[in-house]
């Protein structure tokens, strides 16, 4: 006889049954989703982000002060914050000249973290809308690439005007 599938006791390779009151197996994907799971099993996003967010990297170039002016321009029509993650450890003179030009019609914070800086950025873009970086044109360095494979969010690349 074959299982049918609109039985859920049919299904093969399922052995427990489902939960009488929530109706979630014991070993279903959903369970996280829950309510009353353990809050170890519930994604957090990095304290220092705010959901929404757009998070950008910066260090000084001329492709990641292009990525924080987009930044800046797209968060305006969003409403939302941008957090800065400067990625050079001398970036007090460029970061501050960086800041002063993006104006005032957004909030912009500087979320300061040492480390290997696709970590750093991975980290902090966990619960933003976007992750936002600058690119030259053609192949992507280590640390966009590494950001493109394995953000949670959507990574915008952008292009140094001109180029």
């Amino acid at each position: 006889m074959i299982p049918t599938l609109s039985d859920p006791g049919n299904v093969p390779g399922r052995r427990e049954e489902h939960d009488p009151q929530t109706g979630f197996h014991p070993r279903d994907r959903h369970d996280a989703l829950r309510p009353d799971a353990p809050p170890e099993t519930l994604a957090t996003p990095a304290p220092e982000t705010p959901f929404g967010a757009l998070v950008v990297g910066l260090d000084g170039s001329p492709q990641s002060r292009a990525a924080l002016r987009w930044a800046v321009a797209e968060a305006r029509t969003r409403d939302v914050v941008v957090d800065v993650v400067p990625l050079a450890e001398d970036h007090e003179g460029w970061l501050d000249e960086a800041l002063g030009a993006t104006g005032d019609e957004v909030e912009v914070r500087t979320v300061a973290e040492r480390g290997d800086p696709a970590t750093v950025l991975l980290a902090h873009a966990t619960a933003a809308q976007l992750l936002v970086l600058g690119h030259i044109g053609g192949r992507l360095d280590d640390v966009a690439r590494r950001c493109t494979e394995h953000a949670r969010c959507p990574v915008v690349l952008v292009p140094v005007a001109g180029r």
